[in-house]
């Protein structure tokens, strides 16, 4: 009897994989801290299995109600995301695309956070419907939106306050800090603005 396929969207690549075929486990581990233990994650066939430090257990896929992604860079590392995962009691475990890898430094985990993250929201969509959020919590934006506003206009009225007064490496300052704050504040508003997606269809912003 020939098997009936169904298909995935992994991040741009479409899989096949046959109804009667067992899913594979797919691991994932980072470090949260330069001193603590790793974080283990498996996608096993029961469901999400996790060790973060003294928490650990196995989430069924049917009981996975949320998953937030979201950017959330660092100064030692600015491509860096998280997957929020909420189950329906309430309780998350979150899952971040880096690692620490040594006192001051973090390693990306682009590949493998990716392949987990996608996967993971193909397996919950087929045992229940996911509720897929982007971004920050609408409220934080409209906060983040407003103080990013206020920090804009006042660098704006020192700049002219420099200009008027002759202050010219001043205005040089204020012109180059501006400039920086669009480049790394702006898009990091940008890639979490909030909203909701197709657990097939993961937003590129929010994935490395």
């Amino acid at each position: 009897m020939k098997a009936s396929a169904s298909h995935a969207t992994l991040v741009g690549k479409r899989v096949t994989m046959t109804d009667d075929e067992p899913e594979r486990p797919l691991r994932y581990a980072y470090k949260a801290s330069v001193a603590g233990s790793p974080h283990l994650f498996e996608l096993t066939e029961q469901g999400l299995s996790f060790q973060t430090g003294f928490r650990s257990g196995v989430w069924r896929y049917s009981d996975i109600a949320r998953i937030r992604l979201s950017y959330l860079p660092v100064s030692m590392l600015r491509h860096r995301f998280r997957a929020d995962i909420r189950n329906t009691h309430g309780k998350t475990v979150k899952i971040v695309s880096a690692t620490w890898s040594g006192i001051v430094t973090m390693a990306p985990q682009d590949d493998a956070y990716r392949a987990f993250i996608a996967e993971l929201h193909r397996r919950i969509s087929k045992e229940r419907d996911l509720a897929c959020v982007a971004g920050l919590q609408p409220i934080a934006f409209g906060l983040a939106i407003a103080l990013y506003g206020a920090v804009l206009l006042a660098l704006a009225a020192l700049f002219v306050r420099a200009l008027l007064t002759g202050e010219w490496p001043a205005a040089l300052f204020m012109l180059g800090f501006a400039a920086w704050s669009g480049w790394y504040i702006g898009g990091f508003l940008t890639r979490n603005k909030p909203g909701r997606y197709e657990p097939l269809n993961l937003p590129a912003r929010l994935m490395p």
